[in-house]
C-alpha cells in the first residue's frame, strides 16, 4: 500500500466547518459584550433614579408621604415607569417603609431595581436643622 501525502477532500471540509463555527462564535462576542453593557447602564440609571426619588419623599413632611405621594418629583426619562409603596411600620408607628421600583419595560434588561428606605419625621428634623 501506498503512502498518503496530504490531506483528503473529506478532512479539508470538516477543518473547514470546525474553523468556521468556532468563527462565527467569536464573532458574537462584542455583540453580547454591547448587550450586557447596556443592560448594566439601565440598571444603574434606574438606581440611580430610585435613590432620588428616596431622597425627595425624605424631604416630605412626614405625614403627607403615602403610596400617593408624587414620584414625579424626579423627571424620568422616557422608558422608566416609578412606583412607590409605602407601608407603616407595625412595631414603631414613627416610621414608615417606603419603596420605590423603577422599570425600565422597553430595556434590554426589563429588570426592576427597587430599593427601600425607613423614614420618620426624625430625619426631617435633623435635615431642617442643617
Amino acid at each position: 500500500m501506498k503512502k498518503r501525502k496530504g490531506l483528503t477532500l473529506v478532512e479539508i471540509l470538516i477543518s473547514l466547518v470546525l474553523l468556521a463555527v468556532a468563527l462565527l462564535s467569536l464573532i458574537q462576542i462584542p455583540a453580547l459584550y454591547n448587550k450586557l453593557m447596556s443592560m448594566s447602564i439601565e440598571k444603574e440609571n434606574a438606581t440611580l433614579y430610585a435613590t432620588q426619588i428616596l431622597d425627595t419623599v425624605e424631604t416630605l413632611d412626614f405625614n403627607d408621604i403615602a403610596d400617593s405621594s408624587d414620584v414625579s418629583l424626579v423627571t424620568l426619562p422616557d422608558g422608566y415607569v416609578a412606583s412607590l409603596n409605602v407601608t407603616p411600620d407595625t412595631a414603631s408607628p414613627d416610621q414608615k417603609s417606603v419603596e420605590v421600583t423603577i422599570s425600565v419595560p422597553k430595556g434590554m434588561g426589563k429588570q426592576d431595581v427597587s430599593l427601600t428606605r425607613v423614614v420618620s419625621p426624625f430625619a426631617q428634623s435633623t435635615a431642617e436643622d442643617n
